[in-house]
């Protein structure tokens, strides 16, 4: 897969993920996927796992939220969320391909549509 298409893959999953479409199971894949993540820090990963309500049981947050939680500022929030995106669009195709399945089985059944 070319960059074109992974950064695709992974906008689209966050775009699914903001609007809270994913259920249990596609949540508990996509945090597997975020721990996997090399070079990554523990605090960026469970960040960015909170911003988007990937783990179950967990209270949603908004990004001042999490802010408040890790006595930092939102640009530090941010700037975590944006790390794991980048490491995401770089992950191994095995894991794109799981991320790409769940995009397809949202977009099937919500009927969504992202310009191209």
């Amino acid at each position: 897969m070319d960059f074109d298409e992974r950064s695709n893959i992974v906008y689209q999953l966050i775009t699914i993920a903001e609007k809270r479409l994913l259920n249990d199971y596609q949540k508990q894949e996509v945090c597997n996927i975020v721990n996997r993540l090399e070079n990554k820090t523990t605090t960026q990963a469970e960040r960015f796992i909170l911003l988007y309500n990937l783990k179950l049981g967990e209270k949603e947050y908004r990004q001042c939220d999490l802010a408040k939680k890790y006595n930092c500022s939102s640009n530090a929030i941010r700037l975590s969320v944006n790390r794991i995106r980048s490491k995401l669009i770089s992950t191994k195709d095995e894991d794109l391909l799981t991320l790409k399945q769940i995009v397809n089985e949202c977009v099937q059944k919500y009927d969504i549509k992202f310009a191209n």
